[in-house]
């Protein structure tokens, strides 16, 4: 057996082994769990695991709390929750006894590449990426429609987005059909 085909044995086998850890790396970095449903009226989403075949139906109030479920969702599907929670949020915040801790979903993973600082008074968030620390503000609804920017983002944080974005659109919304039915009145009054 020549010199070479020995190094070139050698050299494919820690070439297939660089290519499994890379496989495997990657297949860590892939969500488990995607959304299959969201039942608005309801107020339900389904979500299929990989591994398990039924389905789950969870609460959208109970999906906010569970951060296994929501770290094992794509930050874009984790923000899709958060948005429809956030449109019900008002209706549901007076009737439902379990209220969502924000505080969880702002912490930080250390994974992601981008990371939230803040909320202006406006409602703009502020992020910052973590390799240049370069700070950006956007609107909650900008942020989660745009996939490339949502994906940047852990999962958690990803829904507090979708959150913030749910409450701003329902808050516009709420906001036209007042001033539509509502007209401005001037009365005179008459002093003597």
């Amino acid at each position: 057996m020549s010199l070479i085909s020995k190094s070139y044995r050698l050299a494919k086998r820690a070439l297939n082994r660089l290519y499994t850890r890379y496989v495997k790396l990657q297949a860590i970095n892939t969500p488990v769990c995607r959304i299959e449903e969201i039942d608005t009226v309801k107020q339900i989403v389904i979500i299929h695991c990989k591994g398990i075949d039924a389905p789950i139906k969870l609460k959208l109030s109970e999906t906010i709390n569970d951060l296994v479920i929501l770290s094992n969702l794509s930050p874009q599907h984790a923000s899709w929750i958060g948005y429809y929670y956030g449109k019900s949020y008002i209706s549901t915040e007076a009737s439902s006894a379990s209220v969502m801790n924000t505080h969880d979903l702002l912490q930080n993973d250390g994974e992601s590449d981008y990371a939230i600082i803040y909320q202006d008074r406006k409602g703009n968030i502020a992020f910052q990426n973590r390799s240049d620390y370069q700070q950006q503000i956007y609107s909650p609804i900008k942020l989660i429609s745009d996939n490339s920017l949502i994906n940047k983002f852990s999962a958690q944080q990803a829904c507090f987005l979708g959150i913030q974005a749910g409450i701003a659109a329902n808050k516009k919304s709420h906001h036209r059909k007042q001033s539509l039915t509502t007209k401005s009145q001037l009365r005179l009054v008459k002093t003597s």
